[in-house]
């Protein structure tokens, strides 16, 4: 099962906790406040994960479609077909 995020006030303050479960036990990670780097680097990775999740199903749907997909890889444009075969297209000027 994954970590869940948990939120306590204490004091009028917001504070952040990791909540899950190992080996039948409830384990609890400290992140912090709505300031503290700890809590922002978990926020942009939940965002990280959601991004690729939407990625790979739509990269799948396109693929049930006989549909190859174009995405941004660094400096260039990465066509991929349903056989796994990539194109690099450099971009220049964008």
């Amino acid at each position: 099962m994954g970590k869940t995020l948990s939120r306590k006030t204490i004091n009028g303050h917001d504070y952040y906790y990791l909540v899950w479960r190992e080996g039948g036990r409830l384990k609890t990670e400290y992140l912090g406040g709505e300031d503290s780097p700890k809590f922002r680097m978990h926020l942009f990775g939940m965002a990280g994960e959601e991004r690729d999740e939407l990625f790979r199903r739509a990269r799948k749907e396109a693929f049930d479609a006989g549909a190859s997909i174009a995405y941004a890889e660094g400096s260039a444009i990465i066509r991929e077909y349903r056989n796994g075969h990539r194109e690099k297209v450099e971009r220049k000027g964008i």
